[in-house]
């Protein structure tokens, strides 16, 4: 979904900027050839895929750019520009034992801020399901929207609390705990 919206902004809008924030896997050691991505030495040009690209355009956005072609089939008609994100380990719920969903949307505000300081975008949407980050880009100025394929609090999730159902990071507990960690799970989903 995500590079079928980009392709169709970059399309509309052969002009516009796309930023995509991301936290990067490392960089491929220099010299490394890759199959798919070749830089011809007679024309300075990229290609990726027989698809002629800027000597401008970085290694993340043709990456990015392939992968989305690989992986997605979907092709999308410019470069564009890759921030990368330092801070996305602060997301690991692995560090919050307890209030996970709490202290993770929390430190989503210093993750979301930090690619908003680098590049503040016109638009900013959100696809990672980190919504608290949305208020601070709209004080920055920033235009708003999400898409996200699972909601931070779902009536699934209710249900299972309320059951006393195992699963993912529900353990079993006794009924007062059960209670307790549905109301805080509602008041959760109304912030």
């Amino acid at each position: 979904m995500l590079w079928c919206a980009v392709r169709a902004i970059m399309t509309a809008k052969p002009g516009v900027k796309v930023i995509l924030y991301t936290d990067l896997p490392p960089m491929p050691p220099s010299g490394e050839k890759d199959d798919k991505m070749v830089m011809s030495s007679s024309s300075e040009n990229f290609s990726v895929e027989g698809e002629e690209l800027e000597d401008q355009e970085s290694f993340w956005s043709r990456h990015m750019r392939r992968r989305a072609l690989d992986k997605f089939g979907v092709r999308l008609p410019s470069p564009l520009e890759v921030v990368e994100l330092k801070s996305t380990g602060l997301l690991n719920p692995s560090l919050y034992p307890r209030l996970t969903l709490v202290l993770q949307s929390l430190m989503s505000i210093a993750v979301g801020g930090e690619p908003l300081l680098k590049a503040t975008p016109e638009y900013y949407v959100d696809t990672c399901g980190v919504p608290f980050v949305l208020p601070l880009a709209r004080l920055l100025g920033c235009r708003t929207a999400c898409y996200v394929h699972y909601p931070v609090i779902s009536t699934n999730m209710l249900r299972r609390v309320r059951q006393r159902k195992e699963m993912y990071n529900n353990r079993s507990t006794g009924a007062l705990t059960s209670f307790a960690k549905t109301a805080y799970y509602k008041v959760f989903a109304l912030l």
